[in-house]
């Protein structure tokens, strides 16, 4: 309706801890990451925090592999790689032609479709509401305690200019430093926190990396845009 979607630092822990809870409770196995098939959201990026806040890997991949293809080939190379056991997408409609053509690949791979609109157009998949029902605390307490340094955090894949996208691995740790860098290199920002109208796509370090977690590190302020 033209008004804007807002969420604030204390709703977004909030929610966070409850998809966290929600995850957990369909017993991830880290070494199937999370795949997020999905333009940058508000969803997209609590799902996300959600899955790195108790050490779920996630995978963003271009939504312009399952929206602007007509093979599908990238996208099949990636999740044959990674074989995820949770698959998200913003809205079942516009990625349903991408999620059958995904099925024959993770054949003999069980897994769930997670979306934020329209669940009911794909047998079995989870709306995110449902998965924010969850409620253990402690559940989630343990498993934030066991995240480390070395844990993957993400995923990300190359463009692909030279042959199929290659992933490349980004730890706990490694986000980590990568803001501490900047925080000394731009002190400022302690007294200026960052208020950014960004467009770069989540899957790429640049724009999910980069801006989104200088925004998170000092308390700013992120309007998304479509673009």
């Amino acid at each position: 309706n033209g008004q804007w979607l807002k969420i604030s630092y204390a709703e977004t822990l909030r929610s966070v801890e409850q998809l966290a809870a929600g995850l957990l409770a369909l017993n991830p196995n880290p070494q199937r990451p999370l795949l997020l098939l999905s333009e940058n959201s508000i969803p997209f990026a609590l799902l996300q925090l959600a899955a790195l806040h108790i050490g779920l890997p996630v995978a963003p991949v271009a939504p312009a592999y399952a929206l602007q293809s007509s093979d599908f080939n990238r996208l099949k190379n990636i999740v044959a790689l990674l074989t995820p056991e949770l698959v998200f997408v913003s809205d079942i409609v516009p990625f349903r032609t991408a999620l059958k053509a995904l099925a024959p690949v993770l054949k003999g791979h069980p897994y769930t479709v997670l979306t934020a609109a329209n669940s009911a157009v794909w047998p079995g998949a989870l709306a995110f509401e449902q998965l924010a029902e969850a409620d253990d605390n402690k559940a989630v307490y343990q498993a934030y305690h066991k995240v480390s340094p070395g844990t993957v955090a993400k995923i990300l894949h190359t463009a692909g200019a030279t042959g199929p996208p290659k992933g490349v691995i980004n730890t706990q740790g490694m986000l980590c430093a990568q803001q501490q860098a900047l925080l000394q290199m731009w002190p400022f920002l302690v007294a200026r926190p960052p208020v950014l109208v960004d467009g770069l796509p989540w899957h790429d370090t640049f724009g999910g990396n980069h801006n989104f977690n200088l925004v998170l590190r000092h308390g700013g302020t992120l309007y998304i845009d479509s673009g």
